[in-house]
């Protein structure tokens, strides 16, 4: 059960960040980590509105270090983040999340080949086609609640901005 931060632990790393490091063999740092989230970026073509909230998640996904806990809440605000893009870029505030993803892939906005972590084989779109059902059914899981604390919070925040950056291509 999660607990309230005592005042004298408020800058001290969440004790599971630790054990990954234990579990892996290699010491996990914040400095690691910062590491790994500065360069998960936004281009200049994106408004900045969304750059704006995009880094108030990648400021969760910082935080994280001394709250682990934190991780679904980071997790929620990229997909919160992504559906704000999506509202964005179609001008539409009525249309389901699910919707507005499928708009995007059949309009090849959203491709296979942005995400930075698809290697993609025969069919180019299997992945973008999957997440018209996944983010929706992922967002719903994390606004409704859930103990899931097992998050990759890089891989997260890379999926968010590589979604949101192909919606605002030059």
């Amino acid at each position: 059960m999660e607990e309230f931060i005592k005042l004298d632990e408020v800058s001290e790393p969440d004790k599971r960040h630790g054990l990954i490091g234990q579990v892996t063999g290699c010491p996990y740092t914040l400095e690691i980590l910062h590491s790994e989230i500065e360069p998960i970026v936004l281009n200049d073509n994106v408004p900045d509105d969304v750059i704006s909230q995009f880094n108030v998640t990648k400021n969760l996904a910082i935080y994280t270090w001394f709250s682990y806990s934190l991780a679904p809440v980071m997790d929620l605000k990229t997909y919160v983040d992504m559906e704000h893009a999506l509202r964005l870029k179609f001008d539409d505030e009525k249309t389901a999340f699910r919707n507005l993803i499928e708009k995007a892939v059949n309009q090849e906005l959203i491709m296979d080949h942005g995400f930075r972590h698809i290697d993609f084989g025969e069919d180019i779109q299997e992945y973008s086609r999957r997440l018209i059902r996944t983010l929706p059914n992922l967002r719903n899981e994390a606004a409704h609640g859930s103990t899931n604390l097992d998050f990759n919070i890089v891989l997260s925040l890379g999926i968010c901005a590589d979604f949101i950056n192909q919606l605002f291509m030059k």
